[in-house]
């Protein structure tokens, strides 16, 4: 077998497909694969059996990558004896007989229903139905993301499944020792709740501020509530005016390494999700925390029966964290669910069943 992948790689992008096709590269030795990229930037050390081509001239805009699709592609398949042709772009070629697998990442219905403007939206909305079409497979990321696309488009049926994607290594649980630890850094070893800050949930917050202030009216606990900060300013206004804010600790520019430290260590997390979920939720999770969410159709999807579904008001979001102060059986068998929801989130499994697809593809 011989396949052919498009690898968008370019400055300030790194690819998604390219970690799962150098351990196929790994696990199959017998296979030959050919690897189209704009150039070879941020490439790790790849298996004897990899080879790339890098491309004569970038595909900066709509027709240098309809003329790299249909006419220049086309022939470099020819050329390699390719028998299978992944894309990572939302795109296939639609002048080649051989089986295509569509890798789609995101949702489209921001960028081809007018959530995003540009010469590639508008290339998209062209062709994807024609791309859709003509994939043999096609294959996306997470749960939620494939019954979204399916549902915005029909073409996409009985042809589209799910292959997960690696969650970042850096999130790992921790040990008590190592809690005890992160606990004396940051809130004097207190346990904590944590939630994120960002642009998509900061009208949000006041809640949440509120639901703590219910919480500590209500039991007298010495948990405190960690806001890890990603705007450039402060997330609250008025915070000095706030009764507990003794008790709750904002924290700036901390490194990915830190994050998943206090991720870890959070007795909960409470996610506020703009229109889009994240891999926040996903890496609570991972890291073995119990999850707070809004209630709503994305999250059921994305989460299942793994998290703590709220009204966000604060009485309600109040309640949750007092069930879950309360009741330690309630909490475990949460972490349970969560551990057992974000395991196919590995780069070994998303590989396994991205391989699993391309062996189907050879057999249509």
């Amino acid at each position: 077998m011989i396949i052919a992948a498009h690898i968008q790689q370019t400055k300030g992008y790194t690819s998604f497909l390219l970690p799962f096709i150098s351990r196929i590269a790994n696990e199959h030795p017998t296979v030959q694969l050919i690897l189209f990229c704009e150039n070879t930037n941020g490439f790790p050390t790849l298996a004897a059996n990899c080879t790339t081509v890098v491309l004569k001239r970038s595909l900066k805009n709509s027709l240098l990558l309809h003329y790299w699709l249909n006419y220049t592609l086309p022939a470099l398949l020819t050329k390699y004896k390719a028998t299978l042709f992944i894309s990572e772009n939302n795109t296939c070629s639609l002048r080649t007989e051989l089986p295509q697998l569509m890798l789609i990442k995101q949702n489209l219905t921001t960028v081809i229903g007018g959530g995003q403007k540009g010469v590639k939206s508008r290339y998209l909305q062209k062709y994807f139905n024609d791309f859709a079409t003509k994939a043999t497979k096609i294959c996306t990321v997470s749960p939620l993301l494939e019954k979204t696309l399916t549902a915005n488009y029909p073409v996409l049926e009985n042809k589209i499944s799910t292959i997960y994607h690696s969650l970042d290594e850096c999130y790992q649980p921790k040990n008590e020792l190592q809690k005890t630890e992160i606990l004396a850094t940051y809130t004097e070893g207190f346990h904590f709740f944590l939630c994120e800050c960002n642009t998509a949930n900061r009208t949000q917050l006041v809640t949440v501020l509120k639901a703590f202030s219910i919480f500590k009216k209500r039991l007298k606990s010495s948990l405190q509530l960690v806001l890890i900060n990603k705007l450039e300013e402060n997330p609250i206004a008025d915070f000095h005016l706030y009764k507990y804010r003794q008790e709750v600790k904002i924290l700036t520019g901390i490194t990915r390494q830190q994050e998943a430290d206090l991720l870890a260590s959070a007795y909960a997390a409470i996610e506020i999700p703009g229109q889009q979920l994240s891999d926040w939720g996903l890496l609570c999770m991972k890291c073995e925390t119990p999850l707070i969410t809004a209630d709503g159709e994305y999250g059921r999807i994305q989460y299942e029966d793994a998290a703590m579904y709220v009204e966000l008001k604060e009485t309600a979001l109040a309640d949750e964290l007092m069930r879950l102060y309360k009741d330690e059986r309630y909490r475990s068998l949460q972490i349970a669910k969560g551990i057992k929801l974000a395991e196919p989130y590995t780069l070994q499994h998303s590989s396994h069943l991205l391989w699993q697809t391309i062996l189907q593809c050879s057999k249509e």
